[in-house]
């Protein structure tokens, strides 16, 4: 054998084994942005998304070696923020920390969002599932979901229930309430989850669904607003006297959110796993992982491609909800 054909078939050997023990030259590439990375949160300040996400900010700091400024882009269902990601460079300095109602829900009724939300939005990793509490305003006569429910049927006037948007799951929580206990219920939208608490908070509205992320516990309790059902599935042990709505007559009720982190399609492989390792080391920080469930969520520390399964699963869903006509555009 001739010294070259004995080089290759050497080479040949050896990346053979390399590959064998899953090195690659594709796993060895690393992707550093080489600017500030933008985190783009499609609500308001102050809310549980906006919370957590800069708490997610300043380790993703640590990781990627440059700043991660987080910009709030409130207002239009959270579709304005979630279009500016949608519509930015695939570069990997912008992403968005997008919730059901720019995802999963996004033109399941109504109006269509800017972008297609399971084409332009590239899942990158899991954030958390926010749970979700029912709350009513002090003034209302009502301390229970049977009390809630009756009163509902018994007044001519159609309750208010504020949300975050049309397509949000507080909107999308409460059409489906209102269609298993068979009551109408008025759909008030909020820019944000500070302005629709503050609205229940003074009297505004009647009914909302907040999230435990939100100031929202801090209000039940200090008494100025009611906690009378866990919107979401499992029981809160913040609040171990409330029972989920599912497990008060309603067992078909599902509503359950899920956050995570998008980049625009055709950003590259290398740089979505880089992201999506620092996003998930950032979840299982004990900081993080400490704010994420003190504030009755729970980590979602998901892969690109298990992440985008979920959101698949959970649209599905809600699409299968709105032909079964237990969600419909109301106001």
């Amino acid at each position: 054998m001739n010294a070259a054909r004995l080089m290759k078939c050497r080479l040949a050997g050896t990346l053979a084994l390399a590959f064998g023990l899953g090195w690659s030259p594709l796993a060895q590439a690393q992707w550093k942005p080489d600017n500030p990375v933008r985190l783009i949160v499609p609500f308001g300040p102050g809310g549980g998304t906006d919370l957590l996400a800069r708490s997610v900010a300043v380790e993703l700091r640590k990781s990627l070696g440059q700043p991660v400024l987080v910009e709030n882009r409130p207002g239009g269902n959270g579709w304005i923020g979630a279009n500016a990601v949608a519509k930015a460079s695939p570069d990997g300095l912008m992403l968005c920390v997008c919730s059901t109602g720019q995802t999963s829900t996004a033109g399941l009724l109504g109006e269509q969002p800017p972008y297609n939300p399971l084409k332009d939005l590239v899942p990158v990793s899991g954030g958390w599932s926010t749970t979700v509490l029912l709350a009513v305003r002090n003034g209302l006569p009502v301390s229970s979901m049977a009390e809630l429910i009756a009163y509902a049927k018994s007044t001519p006037q159609k309750l208010s229930f504020g949300n975050v948007g049309i397509g949000s799951p507080n909107h999308l929580g409460g059409e489906l309430l209102s269609y298993l206990a068979k009551i109408e219920l008025l759909q008030v939208p909020y820019k944000g989850e500070s302005d629709a608490i503050t609205a229940l908070a003074s009297g505004t509205i009647d009914i909302y669904a907040p999230t435990t992320s939100s100031n929202a516990p801090a209000l039940i309790r200090d008494g100025r607003i009611k906690a009378i059902a866990v919107f979401t599935s499992e029981r809160l042990p913040a609040f171990p006297g409330l029972l989920p709505v599912r497990e008060q007559g309603y067992s078909e009720f599902s509503m359950d959110p899920i956050t995570g982190f998008y980049v625009p399609a055709g950003t590259p492989a290398v740089i979505i796993d880089t992201l999506s390792k620092a996003i998930q080391d950032a979840l299982k920080s004990s900081g993080i992982r400490e704010s994420v469930e003190k504030a009755g969520a729970r980590p979602l520390i998901y892969d690109a491609s298990t992440f985008r399964q979920l959101v698949i699963a959970d649209r599905d869903k809600w699409f299968r909800l709105k032909d079964a006509g237990a969600i419909k555009l109301t106001q």
